[in-house]
């Protein structure tokens, strides 16, 4: 059933007056009476002459057309057509505008109005239309323009109000479901040869991709056939056409007709071969049992033909009211088939196509005022349309409008700026660590694997390292720090500074790193892509490059960095190489190394993944790789760095004893010498929330030295944070936020739907349950992040919903 509201408008005329009776979508009935001007008809017939003699050549009336006029073809018709057509529509309106029919007029236009603010505040996603079906008695009336009709509110959009005509049906109509897939059109082409028949193919053939038409050419069935049979012989095969068993959606003829009271009309298959209505009635009546929804007469003089299509029950009829030139016919059909191809209704499309014609096209005076849509009145009848397809009927309903478009656009565009992932991502990780420490859910207790060796201001100003040696950091002190591990027998050292360049201390640090290589024990050593990519390893000077790895120190943000591919062919990330390194040593302490030590190395990764029982350590490590579609694994500061390593100052690592218990523990550790936080370091980061909020938890402000660090992050803490997820395999897996920007956006879409059609109070409840949902999701974000390790994003993609139920809200407003 159609939700457009539709009135009923029968206009009689009795003697010198016509009768008006209205009757409403709601049952309301309106009459008024009104006198009728015997002026109109003569207006109406000086017009009516005027655009025959402009349109009587080439014109689709030879049916009982009579003789030109004779008149010169020189003179100006059109002017005077337009003349008449101005005068005509002038009178006609102020006819239509007497006070008597006010009530009439003002009850139209408030359902409009209403149509409009139920479309405006998002009650209703049907477009604000209101249909008026007007019958009239007599005919003469009928030949009036009634769809030019002022009915339109003010500031309304042209298509608010829809005229149509109708008149009483002798037959029900038929409730015919849509057909499924492509519809099924049948056009009859009319054997003329004064028209041009291959314009309105082409306008018929663009509904190709959504129909199946069946051309039937007269001119062509005509010439197979005998003479002295052909009448009869075309006749039944048109016939037999309309009444196809498949059934047709649209029906449509093209070529000559005409008027006739008794037969409801005739049309012209072929010259001296005539079909009128009446002949085709059963024809008619069982292709509208079999879904005929629509026909269509491109042709003159159409009025009977449409009032007696509708009394048998057609839900539809478009026709030509007076006779209509060639070139016109084709116009109209071309702009109505586009229409239709946009997915309107019929009844939008002869309005478009009448629109086409309006009177600022001089080309087509008049034009506008010929072709007209009868339906049948029954209300239940839906209008003709073609349906799109499932997938693109779904975008037409989900689309976003224009402010949605924009505003999904922007947060998209946020979600993707670096500084708004930081700022969110550092709230994010402070909210985390708040969680955990009021829910207690930590990792198990264990010892990190991992210690930090950090040379913060103190062991500078300890040791006495002048201001010339820090940058680059002494690498006599970076030597005592080496020999100072291999006494402790630590067999796997990371050196996070950059010593690409020889000093002449630099014989202090290869001793110390000689005397450990024989040990056994393990470098990593920094290095770093430059601008002009070039690679920067350790100096030459102080270990030759096949007895240390190198491990590339750049940092993306908070990410943790892997290899882009398994078995690190580009130089592996410096954590990464330190975690290998690690569990290497772990499962064959005392190996030895021979030749080029990278190689070999790497050999040996390769044949413990081919050991079963060693796979695991080393396998699992190694199949860590940069993550596709924009997926990463993170950094997971909600954890107390006190969890993840330990942190050690280096003056205490020299003044410590050997025979020290911590110092002992080194043994089974990865130590990184790294800054601590002093000036000249070049790691030295914002401090993230998170870490503030250890900081504060441990009570650790108050000194001087420590509120200064605690505004630094050392590059150092982010590689030890690193080894330790590697180590311990713990993936924090960081989902972009543009993936739940957009389903944001389907899910506050589905809500708006849902809710904007909602009384006011019934809107309350559902956004009360909205926003329990949002919190719900908020905090079970906080969950999956400690129990399952994925940070699903909440700020954005809740801001998206609530946009879309904020425009709701405004409409209701």
């Amino acid at each position: 059933m159609s939700a457009l509201p539709m009135f009923r408008l029968r206009v009689r005329q009795v003697d010198q007056s016509c009768i008006f009776d209205l009757t409403g979508p709601n049952g309301q009935e309106i009459s008024a009476t009104i006198k009728y001007p015997e002026q109109l008809t003569e207006l109406y017939q000086n017009w009516q002459l005027l655009y025959r003699r402009r349109y009587e050549l080439q014109s689709r009336a030879r049916v009982s057309s009579k003789g030109g006029s004779g008149t010169p073809r020189s003179y100006d018709w059109d002017r005077e057509l337009r003349i008449a057509e101005t005068t005509l529509l002038n009178e006609f309106s102020h006819w239509l505008g007497q006070a008597d029919l006010l009530l009439i007029r003002e009850t139209i236009q408030w359902e409009a109005d209403a149509a409009i603010k139920q479309v405006k505040h998002g009650k209703t996603a049907i477009p604000s239309h209101v249909d008026v079906l007007i019958e009239c008695s007599p005919t003469t009336l009928a030949r009036f323009p009634w769809e030019s009709w002022k009915l339109i509110p003010k500031d309304a959009p042209t298509e608010t109000v829809r005229i149509a005509r109708t008149c009483t049906p002798s037959i029900p109509a038929t409730y015919s479901r849509f057909r499924q897939g492509k519809i099924r059109i049948l056009a009859i082409l009319a054997a003329a040869p004064d028209l041009n028949h291959s314009l309105d193919q082409a306008a018929l053939l663009s509904l190709a991709p959504r129909a199946e038409i069946k051309f039937i050419r007269c001119q062509e069935i005509l010439s197979t056939l005998k003479r002295g049979s052909h009448i009869a012989e075309l006749k039944q095969q048109v016939a037999k056409a309309i009444a196809d068993e498949q059934g047709w959606d649209i029906f449509i003829f093209s070529g000559h007709s005409d008027e006739e009271v008794i037969t409801g009309g005739k049309l012209e298959l072929a010259p001296q071969v005539t079909l009128s209505i009446s002949e085709i009635e059963p024809q008619l009546q069982i292709a509208k049992e079999q879904g005929l929804q629509l026909a269509i007469f491109n042709s003159c003089s159409g009025l009977h033909i449409a009032e007696s299509l509708i009394r048998l029950g057609l839900p539809q009829v478009v026709v030509m009211r007076e006779r209509i030139q060639d070139e016109v016919a084709h116009k109209f059909l071309q702009q109505f088939c586009h229409s239709l191809n946009g997915y309107n209704d019929v009844c939008t499309a002869v309005l478009r196509a009448c629109q086409y014609f309006a009177p600022e096209n001089i080309s087509y005076p008049s034009a506008h005022l010929v072709p007209s849509l009868f339906r049948h009145p029954d209300p239940k009848l839906n209008l003709f349309r073609l349906e799109p397809s499932s997938l693109k009927r779904i975008w037409q309903q989900w689309r976003p409008s224009r402010w949605e478009a924009i505003a999904i656009s922007t947060i998209s565009v946020l979600s993707l700026m670096v500084p708004v992932q930081e700022l969110l991502m550092d709230v994010r990780y402070w909210s985390q660590a708040i969680y955990r420490q009021t829910t207690k859910q930590f990792p198990a207790t264990t010892s990190p694997s991992v210690t930090l060796l950090q040379i913060d201001q103190a062991s500078i100003d300890r040791r006495g390292i002048d201001a010339y040696k820090i940058k680059p950091m002494s690498r006599a002190y970076l030597g005592e720090l080496v020999e100072r591990l291999q006494q402790l027998q630590v067999k796997v050292i990371g050196i996070d500074y950059l010593l690409d360049a020889s000093t002449n201390e630099d014989y202090v640090l290869a001793k110390a790193m000689q005397s450990a290589i024989q040990q056994q024990t393990l470098f990593v050593m920094a290095s770093w892509q430059n601008d002009a990519g070039q690679k920067m390893r350790t100096a030459s000077t102080l270990a030759k490059s096949n007895l240390v790895l190198h491990g590339d120190v750049g940092i993306t943000g908070w990410d943790i960095m892997l290899p882009s591919q398994i078995g690190c062919q580009e130089e592996c990330p410096f954590a990464y190489q330190l975690a290998l390194a690690y569990q290497l040593q772990k499962i064959h302490p005392s190996s030895q190394f021979s030749g080029d030590f990278m190689s070999d190395l790497q050999n040996r990764i390769n044949a413990q993944l081919e050991a079963a029982e060693n796979t695991k350590q080393i396998g699992d490590l190694q199949k860590q790789v940069n993550l596709p579609l924009g997926l990463k694994s993170v950094i997971d500061f909600s954890l107390p760095p006190q969890r993840v390593f330990h942190s050690q100052p280096a003056w205490d690592l020299l003044e410590r004893p050997l025979e020290d218990a911590k110092s002992k523990d080194l043994r089974q550790q990865v130590v990184i010498i790294a800054s601590g936080g002093y000036d000249q370091a070049d790691d030295n980061f914002p401090m993230p929330l998170a870490m503030h909020h250890w900081q504060s938890a441990k009570k650790q402000a108050g000194i001087n030295q420590e509120k200064l660090q605690s505004q630094i992050l050392p590059g150092g803490v982010l590689h030890a944070y690193t080894v330790h997820h590697l180590l311990t395999n713990h993936n924090l897996l960081q989902i972009p936020t543009i993936f739940f920007v957009g389903v944001a956006a389907i899910a506050g879409k589905g809500l708006q739907r849902i809710i904007r059609n909602q009384s006011t109070a019934r809107q309350r409840r559902s956004l009360a349950l909205i926003l329990g949902a949002t919190l719900a999701y908020g905090l079970g974000g906080l969950q999956t992040y400690v129990s399952l390790a994925i940070i699903l994003p909440w700020f954005l993609p809740s801001v998206v919903v609530w946009f879309y139920l904020c425009l709701v809200l405004k409409r209701k407003k």
